[in-house]
């Protein structure tokens, strides 16, 4: 072979293996798919997209969940309900409320509080609660969550029913709670006896656990109770 014909040979040698790689490198895919919140990522080349989906408040809690949090997050000087059993019962009383929710006599509003209580269970644990944080029924504001009487009058009626019941309907529960005293401290389990609001929510949340305890604890939540005299 000639000069000439090895310079040939050999240009189009390099050329054949620079379109081989070009072929084997060039063109490369990837896709990536990401399950949390619904987010979507793919990638071709250089190019990203990135779709976004989920459900913005959150999936509404259940009673269940409620009841579980609360008393692990409230305890001692802070507990708002005597027993899960209790607490089920008055749950089933509350509207739902939209996740989220920071106020209003609700389920969501109170389980947005029972979370915040794991940092601050001093500030927020009798907002989750029976009373919605409200102490004082003689006035017209309420709690963070909600008008203390309207929750006590949903419960009551729910919960002292048949011979245990106290009142004829809310209308008469709401007046006479209006006439409670109102308590000097945030709500707690420990409200047991005194002539308050909180005595009597504490004994209307004992009722609440069973029948046994509905026959013993209804007559205590009315303002002539014998208990809450203190």
């Amino acid at each position: 072979m000639n000069k000439a014909g090895f310079i040939l040979g050999s240009m189009l040698l390099a050329m054949s293996a620079s379109v081989a790689f070009s072929t084997g490198c060039g063109g490369e895919s990837s896709t990536s798919t990401t399950g949390s919140g619904g987010s979507t990522s793919s990638t071709t080349s250089t190019t990203t997209t990135v779709g976004t989906g989920g459900t913005g408040g959150g999936a509404a809690a259940t009673c269940a969940d409620y009841c579980t949090e609360n008393l692990a997050n409230c305890k001692d000087a802070t507990k708002q309900w005597p027993s899960q059993d209790s607490c089920l019962a008055a749950c089933a009383t509350f509207a739902a409320g939209t996740p989220g929710d920071t106020s209003g006599n609700s389920l969501a509003c109170r389980v947005y509080h029972t979370g915040a209580a794991k940092m601050d269970a001093a500030t927020h644990c009798h907002h989750a609660g029976p009373t919605g944080g409200d102490q004082d029924p003689t006035d017209a504001v309420g709690g963070p969550c909600g008008e203390g009487c309207e929750a006590f009058c949903n419960i009551a009626q729910a919960v002292c029913t048949g011979a245990n019941a106290q009142y004829k309907s809310a209308a008469e529960c709401v007046a006479e709670c209006g006439k409670f005293k109102a308590s000097p401290a945030p709500y707690s389990t420990a409200d047991t006896a005194a002539d308050t609001f909180g005595c009597r929510v504490y004994h209307l949340s004992v009722a609440a656990t069973d029948a046994a305890s509905a026959d013993t604890h209804c007559a205590h939540i009315v303002l002539a109770s014998t208990t809450c005299t203190m």
